[in-house]
């Protein structure tokens, strides 16, 4: 079995024990760098979408979105208060009281919402301004230097971004 193999069977048994990087290098007695080279950023809250294997980010679902704002390389969205009251999130950092998340972005963000059953796109500042409704984060799935969130609010919307880096601020 070549190398690329074995990591791939790793990330596989990881990802159906529900471990993080971190706490499989901990559980074999490893330190995170001896595994991957960017897992101290891990344990930081950053994370890496320009790699072969792809991080494992904190599942967050079903918090409400208290405001997306749009800058010249970034996309930030901060969470609502009490978040650990949720169970997504109290198995990552069951003493968190907000979330701010950053996507450092490589082109502009996408934002997709349904209309008389069809998805049409949002443009500019639209971004900013379809936060203010209220939006629950659904889910996301991350790619090779691509992340798709589905957020609800009186509709469904659809973020598509293009980033190399997502940083999670956790405040207590």
């Amino acid at each position: 079995m070549g190398g690329r193999s074995i990591g791939m069977a790793i990330k596989r048994r990881r990802k159906e024990l529900g471990l993080s990087q971190s706490e499989l290098a901990s559980r074999l007695g490893l330190g995170a760098t001896d595994l991957l080279s960017y897992s101290l950023d891990e344990a930081k809250g950053i994370y890496h979408l320009g790699f072969d294997c792809l991080p494992t980010l904190p599942n967050i679902h079903d918090c409400k979105v208290e405001r997306i704002t749009v800058g010249k390389d970034s996309l930030l969205l901060v969470f609502e208060r009490d978040i650990a009251r949720h169970d997504s999130v109290s198995s990552h950092h069951p003493r968190a009281d907000s979330l701010e998340i950053e996507y450092h972005l490589i082109s502009e963000p996408e934002l997709y919402v349904e209309k008389h059953g069809k998805m049409v796109p949002l443009l500019g500042k639209a971004l900013e301004d379809f936060s203010k409704e209220g939006l629950i984060y659904l889910c996301e799935y991350v790619g090779y230097k691509s992340v798709i969130i589905k957020l609800c609010g009186a509709g469904l919307a659809i973020l598509n971004l293009t980033v190399d880096q997502i940083n999670y601020r956790w405040t207590e």
